[in-house]
């Protein structure tokens, strides 16, 4: 059991300074190419949404784990809420991200329709697995 608890500590570090790092290009960005292309902007910005409020979700299941539960072995038997809702922000967050390579490869295929169109079924398979795992997993026991 300790050895879960090593793994949410170990991986929560490289995941607050990734989000650092966003902001910090986010900013830039933003500065930069606000005015430029509206379209690509909101999408960065809800992209960047979805990626602060999957953050929120994971530090408030490592602080449910850490302080609230410490030690108890019968909490981490089941699926709590924020763990649940969160692989479903991280698919949307995924999907989002995607959809910005599904751009540049648009571009730099030279509109070619039927690479976008694979590319895209995968997409939204990718994002349609995690819905069905989120509906299996809802109420069930790890």
């Amino acid at each position: 059991m300790l050895y879960y608890y090593y793994t949410v500590a170990i991986d929560i570090n490289p995941e607050d300074s990734l989000w650092g790092a966003g902001t910090v290009q986010i900013s830039y960005y933003c500065d930069k190419y606000l005015r430029i292309n509206k379209w690509r902007t909101a999408h960065t910005l809800i992209t960047y949404t979805l990626v602060t409020t999957h953050q929120a979700f994971v530090l408030k299941s490592v602080y449910t784990i850490f302080v609230t539960h410490f030690y108890d072995n019968s909490f981490l038997e089941n699926l709590n809420d924020e763990f649940l809702v969160s692989t479903i922000i991280a698919a949307l967050t995924d999907a989002s991200a995607q959809v910005f390579f599904l751009t540049r490869i648009w571009h730099l295929s030279k509109r070619n329709k039927s690479i976008l169109f694979l590319l895209s079924i995968l997409v939204l398979a990718n994002l349609a697995a995690a819905f069905v795992h989120f509906a299996l997993s809802i109420g069930s026991p790890l």
